[in-house]
């Protein structure tokens, strides 16, 4: 952002009015509705528009700042070198747009494009809430009521000014699609529960609400909580990650990076050290845990269940969120029997192919795996045979139990 206005800058600059614009001096008026559209008042002239289907059910802080940018973009040459006072009745959004930041990736990308805007004509902005009933004009353009629009403000022209292409919701954000897309679902879930720890310990300890940029000293008492809530080292330094991602996307100084934290990192790991327990699951291991089943399963179809999937998981390199449920935000991931195959020479099966439909970085391309018998005592192949033979449903994922739809994590 920075470098684009220093790129057109010419170093001049004239002193800002002392004389506050309000929305009321100005005679503008701005609103969202989250289901239906957007709609701006400026004077005589005026605008709206729909927003399309996928934004429905977009934040509406994110929503309610469209066509305040819009606003900005198209008139903001008229208020060159004074200080507005935007009118809103969204709360949320007053401070997001007093701080100037916000840790909602799509937020942030409408508040870059209004501060490069107010920049380029040297307007100083500030917010202030107001009741809904006191935005009816705006109000009545977001919801397309456009007859009762004109009822209330006969003064307006017949006509709404008409936005070029480039600024319609779509065109306009085409870049923030790709700033969501660009990390995987599990990341995202990562990155919303650091922040919820964050925001857990701005208000227990510090008394107010998270803002940004978050300064070293608040970061050092943040890892010092982790740390006493017991968090592993490396579990801190992935919710670190959150705050760092944030920041860098508002090209705000990265804290996570200073001296003092990479410290505080380092002395948590020494004062408890965290080891992992588990053994790397070999053919001998595996071999043992199959013959297990005999003694430990309830009945035959549990034992066949468990054999294949063990046998399944080992020889396609399958996560446990491939095979079982654990959460909502990974289901897409579970295997189903559509996504396996068999292959034969003549009368006997030699290997299965497995579609990897979904998964971290296929982008939506799928990739196929094949296998054969193995090197286990139990062959993979006749151990899936024998499960899919005792199926009863075959069209819903490849591994559940007879009174489940999928089987879950925890009963494995």
């Amino acid at each position: 952002m920075w470098l684009e206005f220093l790129e057109h800058f010419n170093g001049t600059s004239f002193f800002i009015n002392e004389k506050h614009l309000s929305s009321d001096s100005l005679c503008l008026y701005t609103d969202a509705s989250g289901s239906k559209g957007f709609g701006a008042i400026y004077k005589r002239d005026w605008f709206f528009g729909a927003f399309p289907e996928s934004w429905h059910k977009a934040n509406i802080t994110f929503l309610e700042l469209y066509p305040i940018v819009i606003a900005v973009i198209l008139w903001g040459h008229l208020w060159k070198n004074h200080t507005l006072v935007f009118n809103t009745d969204n709360e949320a959004l007053v401070s997001v747009i007093s701080k100037q930041t916000s840790k909602e990736n799509n937020v942030m990308f409408l508040i870059r494009k209004l501060v490069l805007c107010c920049l380029k004509q040297n307007i100083i902005f500030l917010a202030r809430h107001i009741r809904s009933k006191d935005d009816s004009l705006a109000d009545a353009l977001s919801r397309f009521q456009i007859d009762r629009f004109k009822e209330l403000a006969p003064h307006c022209k017949q006509t709404p000014t008409t936005l070029d292409p480039s600024l319609q919701p779509e065109i306009f954000c085409k870049g923030l699609k790709s700033v969501n897309a660009s990390l995987a679902p599990s990341t995202v879930e990562t990155y919303k529960r650091g922040w919820k720890h964050f925001d857990t310990f701005c208000c227990s300890y510090l008394g107010e609400a998270m803002s940004l940029p978050v300064s070293v000293s608040i970061l050092a008492l943040l890892v010092a909580y982790l740390h006493q809530k017991r968090m592993s080292a490396k579990s801190i330094l992935t919710y670190l990650s959150s705050i760092s991602y944030v920041h860098k996307l508002s090209n705000m100084t990265d804290p996570t990076n200073h001296f003092l934290i990479s410290t505080l990192i380092r002395g948590a790991q020494r004062l408890a050290p965290s080891y992992d327990l588990r053994l790397p699951i070999t053919v001998c291991l595996l071999d043992k845990l199959i013959s297990a089943l005999s003694y430990t399963c309830e009945s035959y179809y549990y034992k066949t269940l468990l054999s294949a999937m063990f046998l399944f998981a080992f020889n396609a390199f399958s996560r446990c969120s491939e095979i079982t449920f654990s959460k909502p935000s990974t289901e897409q991931f579970i295997f189903q029997f559509a996504d396996i195959s068999f292959h034969d020479e003549t009368t006997n099966d030699t290997s299965v192919t497995v579609t990897y439909r979904f998964f971290k970085h296929n982008y939506g391309k799928p990739h196929n795996l094949t296998f054969s018998h193995g090197h286990t005592k139990v062959s993979v192949i006749q151990a899936l045979k024998n499960y899919i033979a005792i199926r009863i449903c075959r069209a819903c994922p490849l591994f559940f139990p007879t009174f489940r739809r999928t089987c879950s994590k925890e009963n494995v």
